[in-house]
């Protein structure tokens, strides 16, 4: 009883710092810590910040990794790490623009669309799901290596696509730091992808890879088959 009431007692300190001073006040370890609260509604989340820090190095990391590593760090069961991935998941999420009525009909609109995103170093992916009329009508952001999404992740985007009701998919992703080339896996995942939605009547319209400062689009290179 004594060390919940320390912990809480931690907490209400936290908090009340938190509102006097404001996020900036407080070292990574701490915004963690506090981030945690939604995980853990009690006990002491400062060791298993500081914990998790020393695996993964920083915060968008920690965010980021995936459900089997966190479950490995000491204080974290399966469900606790599900929800750490679902803040991640979920702050990710967030930095899509959800405006109603995109219209996207060339890759500069997709360009755009992603403008929005802050994706740091990290690479990031999305298969965006359009109507007849190239309104966006659901976005499908990828946090994992997109690479192994690709390339294992096709019956995924092909139920969605048929919940949605779509009629076009873009796949898309960025190359932060490189420039926008496409790999030989890039090309053959995508084929495949193309191959199996035309199965269920809808088209993949295209893939655009975006790069630090240039964009690719397969369909304009010719590297997406439209057979």
């Amino acid at each position: 009883m004594g060390e919940k009431n320390i912990h809480e007692g931690h907490r209400q300190r936290m908090m009340k710092k938190y509102r006097e001073n404001g996020i900036e006040c407080f070292e990574t370890h701490e915004v963690l810590e506090i981030l945690l609260y939604n995980v853990f509604p009690r006990g002491n989340t400062n060791d298993i910040s500081h914990r998790l820090l020393e695996k993964f190095g920083s915060l968008e990391s920690v965010l980021s990794a995936d459900v089997r590593e966190l479950a490995k760090i000491d204080g974290i069961a399966e469900n606790a790490a599900y929800k750490i991935r679902f803040l991640g998941d979920f702050f990710r999420y967030s930095e899509l623009p959800h405006t109603e009525n995109i219209i996207l009909e060339s890759p500069g609109d997709v360009e755009k669309y992603f403008g929005g995103i802050s994706v740091g170093e990290r690479e990031f992916g999305a298969a965006l799901f359009l109507d007849s009329r190239h309104r966006l009508v659901h976005t499908y952001a990828i946090r994992d290596s997109f690479y192994d999404f690709l390339e294992f992740g096709v019956r995924e985007i092909a139920l969605k696509a048929v919940i949605s009701q779509c009629e076009y998919v873009i796949m898309a992703h960025t190359h932060p730091e490189t420039a926008a080339l496409a790999s030989s896996a890039d090309i053959s995942s995508t084929n495949r992808l193309a191959t199996a939605l035309k199965t269920i009547g809808v088209t993949l319209e295209d893939h655009i890879i975006i790069g630090g400062e240039s964009m690719l689009s397969m369909r304009e290179s010719g590297l997406l088959k439209m057979s």
